[in-house]
């Protein structure tokens, strides 16, 4: 799952302005933009997404998504977002209360994989969904920062780790 926003501060002020959930076939299960309920312009967001005021003037509300999007997390398994704290910041209370227990964060999972540490943050250091992709092998087919590619995207990454994560697991069985 992935979304796009009017900035940083999901909780804070800032609103969806796109969202895109994808299953683990690929296979694109909601991909819409979302007309903001308070922000009429974005202008720092905007040049990172690309998505303007007048793309979303006549785009569905959240609350109008929110059926699809409950019943797409309920049959889920799991969700994998890139940064989940930042996507289910910005995401309405039923939905964080339903996503939390499936939630599961492929950007923490890359960068325990990367193993760069940080002794400012005392943590592994967080890389970009970008770098990431690249690592994973992922072709793009739309532009990076529009919520159904960094899906996809995502979703690339995720079986990624969890193909190396199998095969070291097998690896380190003693051999006959």
């Amino acid at each position: 799952m992935d979304t796009e926003t009017t900035g940083l501060y999901g909780g804070y002020g800032d609103e969806l302005l796109e969202l895109a959930l994808v299953d683990d076939a690929g296979n694109i299960l909601l991909d819409t933009l979302v007309k903001p309920a308070r922000h009429t312009e974005w202008p720092d967001a905007q040049a990172k997404h690309g998505i303007t005021p007048a793309d979303v003037v006549s785009a569905p509300s959240l609350d109008s998504l929110l059926p699809r999007l409950l019943a797409a997390i309920e049959d889920a398994e799991a969700v994998v977002f890139y940064n989940a704290d930042f996507d289910l910041a910005f995401l309405p209370a039923p939905v964080q209360l339903q996503a939390s227990g499936k939630a599961l964060c492929a950007m923490h999972a890359f960068s325990l994989h990367a193993g760069d540490w940080d002794s400012r943050r005392q943590s592994y250091r967080w890389h970009t969904l970008l770098v990431a992709a690249h690592a994973a092998g992922h072709q793009w087919d739309d532009k990076a920062h529009r919520a159904r590619a960094d899906a996809l995207a995502t979703r690339t990454v995720w079986r990624w780790l969890r193909d190396k994560v199998q095969y070291s697991k097998m690896a380190s069985l003693p051999h006959a």
